[in-house]
């Protein structure tokens, strides 16, 4: 007999779980509900160095075999040919993986304003449903306490000449800190020699507004003499940095955003729900097969090492906010370009955090850590 899975949320967790379950147990029932109506979702993109574990990079709509970074004294440029980097645009990963689950099966009940998980149930403001394993993807991120918040808001643009350099992705032009915004940058994403997404990000104590980071990208434009530029399009959000996980219980997992998948030093979330979901779809697959057993574990994202390192980093932009900029510029100033890649992407092991970690200013580091 096929196994049920009911899901809550169908962001880009839920539907990444599903795709995982359908491979793993392609016989498997999937029920997902939210509160949404299908489409559109929010514009977005999700952005990430490439692993071959992830079954979604063939989604990608275009990739960077090199990466720069600067700031008021310095500009470096990376080669990350090994691992590129890659872009997925929202609008074309729902929109394909909705139709894949439905084309297999997956049943969707949208709109669904009330929605509670309890246990082995899903209920909501119309009936409830009782699954052998439910999992919990839905996220409110304005729900939650957090040490600081990304923000950001982007413009996609079309240049009349040639300006761009399709090949190599800005990730960091650093600004000036604030008491209100220990870090602030701009990166450039562009997608051929005239089109790009230019996005204003900050690190800041609350979520800044969408106005001011626009303001902030065509103040940036203007700095580097870009001229002949149409704004053809605009995506925002953002994203709690240094949420406490919120452990699941047997019977309710959760996943996602919600089930700890943010990395908290940078806010990166889309790579660490594929390796989740992942081993959720393993995890169930196995528990499936033991006659009665329908309970697993929550699953750790992010090994308890990585988890201290960004919490303490974070905190101390937190509470020496005017030395965020020189902090952050140090650190992407000085580290091994091999060892910065694979801690931004989070697939760093302990030794090459550490090589990164310590290009920090140590005093700087200390005094923040001990304030307050």
């Amino acid at each position: 007999m096929a196994i049920s899975v009911g899901i809550r949320g169908a962001g880009a967790a839920g539907l990444s779980l599903a795709r995982a379950l359908l491979y793993r147990i392609p016989s498997v029932n999937i029920t997902i509900f939210d509160k949404r109506e299908r489409l559109p979702h929010p514009k977005r993109t999700f952005c990430f160095f490439s692993d071959s574990r992830s079954s979604c990079y063939p989604l990608a709509t275009h990739l960077w075999k090199a990466v720069s970074f600067s700031g008021i004294d310095f500009s470096r440029t990376i080669d990350c040919s090994a691992t590129p980097y890659l872009l997925i645009e929202g609008d074309a990963f729902f929109s394909k993986v909705l139709q894949d689950l439905e084309s297999q099966g997956v049943q969707f009940h949208w709109g669904c304003q009330q929605t509670e998980v309890q246990d082995h149930r899903i209920l909501t403001n119309l009936a409830g449903q009782t699954f052998d394993f439910v999992i919990d993807a839905a996220f409110e991120p304005t729900s939650r306490r957090a040490i600081l918040w990304q923000s950001f808001a982007g413009i996609w643009v079309e240049a009349r000449h040639t300006v761009f350099n399709p090949d190599e992705a800005v990730l960091m032009d650093l600004g000036e800190s604030s008491y209100s915004s220990p870090v602030s940058f701009v990166y450039l994403l562009p997608t051929s020699g005239n089109t790009a997404l230019i996005e204003h990000t900050s690190f800041s104590r609350k979520p800044m507004s969408r106005d001011w980071h626009l303001a902030e990208c065509r103040r940036w434009i203007a700095s580097k003499g870009l001229s002949g530029i149409s704004e053809r399009d605009i995506e925002n959000g953002a994203i709690p940095m240094g949420l406490v996980p919120e452990v699941g219980v047997s019977g309710n997992l959760r996943v996602g955003s919600a089930g700890g998948a943010i990395r908290a030093s940078t806010g990166f979330a889309f790579q660490a729900i594929q390796a989740q979901v992942d081993d959720i779809a393993v995890k169930i697959a196995g528990a499936s097969n033991n006659e009665g057993s329908h309970q697993i574990q929550q699953p750790s994202v992010f090994p308890a090492w990585m988890r201290l390192c960004d919490f303490l980093f974070i905190q101390a932009l937190s509470r020496a906010p005017e030395n965020g900029g020189m902090i952050m510029g140090q650190l992407l100033r000085r580290a091994p370009a091999r060892d910065l890649i694979a801690f931004l992407s989070g697939n760093a092991s302990f030794l090459q955090a550490l090589q990164v970690m310590i290009t920090v200013p140590k005093v700087t580091m200390l005094k923040a850590l001990c304030l307050g």
